[in-house]
């Protein structure tokens, strides 16, 4: 297959070199294009006609070398997979970018992993003396509504009117109950983001210090 093309190849340079001697083809023109048509076949030919301009050709000098590859235009297809290949590359460096400045940023920080366990557990007990705090308030406040609803149920059994005091006092208290209890799940989420942070970055200065302290 190949000695046949490369037989086809050598004639048809040799037609177009008498042909440009005897002046029917310009020297300029005593070049050749390959490219393979809609039925697989290898086509030579001095010229590309146009409805053939969209296909890969190779040109040919008259040694039979080739010396320019006209590349075939880009399919819709081909070229939204460029452009994500390209996005995906861009966001690939973008974050090895983002790793290098946080990186650096760890090592100026922390001088051995003592020290980030120590900044660990320095975060930590202020979180927990939050949650003790607000777990403190939320038992004081479940009290006082407890005490509240007392005086209303006895209120009610007597068939005496609620004063409205006690209604408000009661919606009050409520209301810090579910501000209390909300605050109370921050500080639980923050609390377990913090150890999660310091335990990558952990890890993170292991790597980069090559496992040693």
């Amino acid at each position: 297959m190949i000695f046949f093309e490369t037989m086809r190849l050598r004639l048809t340079i040799t037609c177009l070199l008498i042909l440009g001697s005897a002046g029917i083809v310009s020297p300029l023109q005593a070049q050749l294009y390959r490219w393979i048509d809609d039925d697989g076949n290898v086509v030579f030919s001095d010229r590309v006609p146009p409805e053939n301009s969209q296909r890969e050709t190779q040109v040919y000098n008259k040694q039979g070398r080739v010396v320019e590859t006209i590349k075939a235009p880009k399919t819709p297809a081909e070229l939204i997979e460029e452009r994500r290949l390209a996005k995906r590359e861009e966001e690939r460096l973008e974050q090895e970018g983002q790793q290098a400045n946080r990186d650096r940023a760890l090592l100026a920080t922390f001088t051995s992993l003592d020290s980030i366990e120590e900044a660990r557990q320095d975060r930590i007990s202020i979180i927990d003396s939050n949650l003790l705090i607000l777990t403190q308030k939320l038992d004081s406040l479940d009290k006082d509504v407890a005490e509240l609803n007392a005086k209303r149920q006895g209120y009610l059994a007597s068939d005496r009117p609620v004063p409205k005091w006690v209604t408000e006092q009661l919606e009050s208290f409520r209301r810090q109950q579910a501000t209390t209890l909300e605050l109370l799940s921050d500080k639980s989420d923050e609390r377990v983001a913090i150890d999660e942070r310091f335990d990558k970055d952990y890890r993170r200065y292991q790597q980069l210090k090559g496992g040693n302290n």
